[in-house]
């Protein structure tokens, strides 16, 4: 409500006839939240929040702006003689803005207070602003993405999201006011943006549901800077579906700074582009933004239907259940100790995972990848994927450092429209009404028992799963479960079958 986002719906349904009543209007709703602002709410959360208030006062700017564009007369009879109110306005934003203790560094917030606060030293030619908004901005593309051209903020949605605020911006101004340095650095940059991207999208179009991430395709508002490059061609081919571009040159793609490992069978024709495997794992974060406890969890589609799925974001009301559960390993593919602390390295961010790539077999493409996680204080704990064509093996390990034993077990979670069946002590079949079978053989160096649960049919185990916003539906978990030990290596191998 504070950054008066419904301004730009009513500025759509201006007419001729009816912009007197509707500008008077807009003009009004601005003149008391500021009035409200400055002498009753100076220090409530949302009246100058980071984010809020760069997007208010956008919402301002392009008020004025169609204003005096589209309606001079107007402007003039209503603008101008109060413009020591709008000057007013416009400025103590832009202070605001400016100031260093209120600029929230090296995040997606952040980097919107940057946005605008470049666009209103460009409308006011105010130097000052112009200046601080360019380093600003400089350093905020440095930190957004890393070596590999990903995003830290641990969400493929997140990644979109920034890189296309970052091309909006080098799209609108001109080289003279952001200067070469920056374009430079981005478009050094975008190149493995775009590859990340290309590959990170599932094979039906769609984001995949790690970190704070929707399920939804995505637009295309690449094509008019990178439409040229090699970059933009495999990005046409995932989002095409095949049908435009050309396929990425690897089937698989490890980008260890950031954390990810991207795996497929092949690339498939745009005839069978949704039916190739397509799995995920993501070792660690570099980022607090937008993350969970997800470290050493995977996903996997098959077939055009998932099979291994995580648990997406529900919400962001930190003290919700839901989200709540949504954030924690209890939510993901993961080994998961209950009731063993986190790390205090994890919780400071200090980054003690490490991810390497391993060629296995080179004639039959295979690869291994090995990820020493930072999750549990006390713990070590690694988890190596390995990939052959449409097979993979899990290897999990945990050993604690300290005389403690620990409730370990494994979890994979399940869509509701798969059958789990357990076949043996050591053997599952997870069925889908397509009539394919993925087969999990579980191996281990100690006693085990395999359950499933589904939704909130348990008080310790639940599985539910968020594609969209504020919505959620029951999933199913299966829980191979150790006990209380010390030390545990398990091996899940995992295939697919027609029946």
């Amino acid at each position: 409500m504070h950054w008066l986002s419904f301004i730009s719906y009513i500025i759509a349904a201006i007419t001729k006839e009816n912009a007197e009543l509707y500008l008077n209007k807009i003009a009004c709703v601005i003149e008391s939240w500021f009035a409200y602002a400055k002498k009753e709410n100076k220090d409530h959360e949302f009246v100058w929040h980071d984010q809020g208030t760069a997007l208010r006062l956008e919402q301002v700017l392009m008020f004025l702006a169609f204003a005096h564009n589209e309606f001079p007369e107007w402007f003039k009879e209503h603008i101008v003689p109060k413009w020591d109110f709008w000057n007013e306005f416009l400025n103590s934003h832009g202070t605001q803005l400016a100031d260093d203790g209120f600029y929230s560094r090296h995040t997606n917030h952040g980097l919107e207070q940057v946005r605008v606060l470049l666009l209103l030293g460009y409308a006011l030619n105010a130097d000052q602003w112009l200046k601080t908004a360019n380093q600003r901005l400089e350093d905020e593309l440095t930190y957004s993405f890393g070596e590999d051209g990903v995003h830290v903020e641990n969400s493929p949605a997140y990644h979109v999201f920034v890189f296309k605020i970052f091309i909006k911006i080098l799209g609108k101004y001109p080289a003279e006011v952001l200067g070469d340095s920056l374009r430079n650095k981005f478009t050094d940059i975008a190149s493995r943006a775009l590859i990340f991207l290309a590959n990170i999208l599932r094979p039906d179009g769609k984001l995949p549901i790690l970190g704070d991430t929707e399920e939804l395709p995505i637009t295309d508002g690449f094509r008019q800077m990178f439409g040229r490059t090699e970059a933009y061609e495999y990005l046409q081919y995932s989002l095409s579906a095949g049908v435009r571009g050309k396929p990425f040159p690897k089937r698989a793609m490890c980008f260890k700074d950031a954390g990810w490992v991207v795996i497929r069978n092949f690339w498939p024709e745009a005839r069978n582009y949704r039916f190739g495997l397509h799995l995920i794992f993501k070792a660690g974060s570099v980022s607090s933004y937008h993350r969970q406890e997800d470290d050493g969890s995977l996903v996997l589609m098959f077939g055009n239907e998932d099979w291994l799925i995580d648990s997406g974001m529900y919400n962001y009301n930190k003290t919700d259940p839901i989200r709540k559960y949504m954030r924690s390993r209890a939510a993901h593919n993961v080994m998961q100790l209950r009731k063993a602390e986190l790390s205090d390295t994890w919780k400071k961010l200090e980054r003690k995972w490490n991810l390497t790539e391993i060629v296995a077999n080179e004639d039959a493409g295979e690869k291994v990848y090995h990820a020493e996680l930072d999750v549990y204080k006390n713990v070590y704990m690694k988890r190596e994927v390995h990939s052959a064509g449409t097979r993979v093996k899990v290897v999990d390990t945990f050993k604690s450092l300290a005389p403690d034993c620990h409730l370990a077990a494994c979890l994979w979670h399940i869509p509701l429209d798969k059958k789990i069946e357990i076949l043996s002590d050591k053997l599952l079949r997870v069925v889908s009404k397509s009539g394919r079978s993925m087969i999990m053989a579980i191996k281990s160096d100690r006693p085990f028992q395999i359950r499933t649960y589904s939704g909130s049919g348990s008080r310790i185990w639940e599985s539910f799963v968020s594609r969209k916003f504020n919505h959620k539906e029951n999933s199913q978990v299966i829980v191979v479960d150790a006990g209380e030990v010390s030390s545990w290596e398990l091996e899940t191998s995992i295939h697919f079958s027609r029946s």
